[in-house]
């Protein structure tokens, strides 16, 4: 006889019995039925959940398991194990027949609950692991309206604690009363280099979208304080918040704008940025000697030339005969790029006018064409990407050569460093001639002539935005492998490289644009490395295409060595603004990788950038531009494409779009004429702002 001992016995470990009963009406050789119970032990706790079964049934010969999460055992027995990796409710079959072919099954659930442990860097363990759709809410919670900064929220599905950080009432000037109502931006499009914040967080580069980035100033004692009150309010916002977590958007501006840049990966309070052919080192301490800057904040004021708090650390186009000429006045520069193990070795890209390949115009992306690499000890190191020739100082014993690839071609944007300083990356914008498998970019060996290509035919998708650790980079897979991520080795000679199947959910079909940041503080590479997805559709909530898929306008943390993706919380993006980082979410994260901040529009509830409280014709939806389509009056139309890729444009006579695009007016108000029909300049539509949350508190 089998006695079972009192479950009030076991509840220290967890310990449940279940027993159902459920049997079967059909009879093939016997008037007596099979009985068959299951016990589950345990039938519920955190994930991974390991799970026994005991199916009992005197006369079955033989059974068939099922446990709900895909899993089915073969092996005949009625005692099995079961482990359950993800949080969920999953039923459990159990049938059993007899000898004469009579049947009959039992079921349980089995309940996985997320593991509640501290969280933090580099596992985030408690952040929303599940595979479910998470539609963004028909409602958002309030962002504060056109003057909103350090207003906080609750992101009502992941619970996370969100501050805005921006707002409609920026000044260019402190002390200037003319608003510009223009959206803001976090970071430079993705990736590691872009380098948000200073090591202790109390810095943060956020990007003015009328031009200049502009420093502020947060508390993250005060946000941290201000999490606590709300999370110990049950996710409201309860009174008595620090109000001034964002030292800039107070009633008294206190930041400036600085060329974009980098922050020190060693001094907290340095910040690297090239203006023209300069490297500048702008020093926030209270002072700056010998190349140090003081671990002090120095106040408010913007640093100056006059009290050393601004330091040219050299002019590239007086830096000596192999670096630029000294006539050189460039017309496009990249933002700066440095190393991280000394951080003295710095990569700027340039253009002229006078560049002199076919076609060329000098300003903008796809139009650099000189690499240049300094070093305080090694001078310059110029790669000439129209020729393939390179100009050397002694130290690097390059000069005189020409790159191995046969690529001629022009950059795309800011390149990029491995964080060793060991690898340049370069990201091909137009080819000048043979190009190998297209625009895929290359990677240049500091110190000698030696280039490797990125990708390969039949070597996995190489294109999307990318981001660098330490001699590895990562890139988003495209929609052909949603919601998957690629991590690759530098250099890639022999074509390796992993797929991170981040999360396998059926009828994921796409994922938007996705802009990848990898908080790449670890040699070994395998801290997360954190990404946004956009919404382009025309749908409320915003989806990312018009499926079920998860995943969309969300928060994503990866983890390089697999395993289910990490989701911080929403985005809240519509995709309605014309700015090419608030349309697409694009997020960056602090050194330490606990705070992630994103560029979003808030579901079009911040207004335009005209200063009205709502956008173009109340709540915005607009196409992109297409040739040879009919359009009705009314319409918005988003170009997309040259000198209107931030405009919409309104119809105003119904008719047909042309075959190529028309003539683009950035002057709000003025005509256009397309094919037969006829659009109004309407303005550059939803604004966009910035919002911060705590990484290592979501759940």
């Amino acid at each position: 006889m089998l006695l079972l001992a009192p479950i009030t016995r076991h509840r220290s470990f967890s310990l449940f019995f279940l027993t159902i009963f459920l049997a079967t009406v059909a009879v093939k050789g016997s008037s007596s039925l099979p009985t068959l119970t299951l016990e589950t032990t345990p039938w519920s706790g955190e994930a991974p959940l390991a799970v026994g079964f005991i199916a009992t049934c005197p006369t079955c010969v033989a059974y068939t398991w099922s446990f709900g999460d895909g899993g089915i055992q073969s092996l005949p027995g009625p005692i099995q194990s079961h482990t359950y990796e993800l949080a969920g409710a999953y039923t459990v079959l159990v049938a059993g027949t007899d000898k004469y072919g009579n049947g009959a099954n039992a079921t349980t659930v089995v309940t996985a609950t997320q593991k509640v442990e501290a969280c933090g860097k580099p596992f985030y363990s408690c952040l929303n692991r599940t595979a479910a759709s998470i539609p963004v809410p028909t409602v958002p919670p309030e962002a504060g309206g056109p003057g909103g900064a350090n207003t906080y929220m609750v992101d009502p599905d992941f619970h996370n604690v969100l501050v805005r950080a921006t707002d409609y009432t920026h000044t260019i000037i402190p002390g200037n009363t003319q608003w510009d109502g223009n959206s803001f931006q976090a970071g430079c499009g993705g990736g590691s280099f872009c380098n948000l914040t200073n090591a202790d967080r109390t810095l943060w580069r956020i990007e003015g979208a009328s031009g200049g980035d502009y420093m502020l100033r947060f508390d993250p004692v005060a946000f941290a304080s201000a999490e606590t009150l709300i999370r110990n309010a049950g996710d409201t916002i309860p009174p008595g918040l620090p109000q001034s977590v964002f030292g800039l958007y107070t009633t008294v501006p206190t930041g400036f704008p600085v060329p974009k840049g980098r922050f020190s990966w060693l001094q907290k309070n340095l910040y690297y940025a090239n203006s023209g052919t300069q490297i500048l080192a702008y020093c926030f301490g209270i002072s700056y000697i010998n190349g140090v800057c003081s671990d002090t904040f120095g106040g408010v004021n913007a640093p100056t030339v006059a009290n050393g708090g601004i330091v040219t650390l050299v002019d590239l186009a007086h830096a000596g005969p192999n670096c630029l000429p000294s006539t050189y006045i460039p017309t496009w520069t990249a933002a700066g790029d440095q190393d991280q193990i000394t951080d003295s070795q710095f990569s700027v890209a340039f253009s002229s006018l006078n560049e002199g390949y076919p076609g060329q115009k000098g300003s903008g992306q796809n139009t650099g064409v000189h690499e240049v690499i300094w070093s305080k000890t090694k001078g310059c190191q110029v790669l000439n990407t129209y020729t393939g020739a390179i100009t050397a100082d002694t130290a690097w014993g390059t000069n005189g050569t020409t790159l191995s690839l046969p690529d001629r071609f022009t950059i795309h944007t800011s390149p990029n460093q491995d964080l060793s300083g060991t690898y340049m990356v370069i990201s091909v914008g137009q080819c000048l001639a043979m190009c190998y498998n297209g625009a895929s970019g290359i990677s240049l060996t500091l110190g000698t002539h030696v280039g490797s290509y990125l990708c390969a035919s039949g070597y996995g998708d190489c294109g999307g935005h990318s981001s660098f650790g330490w001699s590895f980079w990562q890139n988003e897979a495209s929609n052909l492998y949603p919601g998957q991520a690629d991590v690759r080795p530098l250099p890639n000679t022999n074509h390796t490289y992993t797929r991170t199947d981040s999360v396998k959910v059926p009828g994921i079909t796409c994922q938007g644009d996705a802009h990848y940041s990898w908080i790449a503080d670890d040699p070994t590479n395998v801290t997360d490395f954190l990404s946004t997805t956009s919404a382009t559709t025309e749908t409320i909530p915003a989806e990312v295409c018009n499926d079920s898929s998860p995943l969309r306008n969300e928060i994503l943390l990866y983890d390089p060595t697999g395993g289910p993706i990490g989701r911080a919380g929403h985005t809240f993006n519509s995709g309605y603004s014309g700015r090419f980082s608030v349309q697409f979410a694009i997020s960056e994260w602090t050194q330490r990788g606990d705070f992630a901040a994103w560029s979003s529009d808030w579901l079009e509830t911040l207004g335009d950038e005209d200063g009205n409280a709502t956008c173009p014709g109340g709540t915005l939806r607009f196409n992109n531009w297409k040739s040879a389509t009919s359009l009705t009056v009314g319409t918005l139309i988003a170009p997309q494409a040259g000198n209107a890729a931030l405009l919409l444009f309104k119809v105003t006579v119904s008719g047909t779009t042309g075959t190529t695009h028309p003539t683009w007016t950035q002057t709000k108000g003025a005509s256009v004429g397309d094919g037969t029909v006829k659009y109004v300049n309407a303005g550059a539509g939803c604004r966009g702002d910035v919002f911060i949350t705590d990484l290592t508190s979501a759940y």
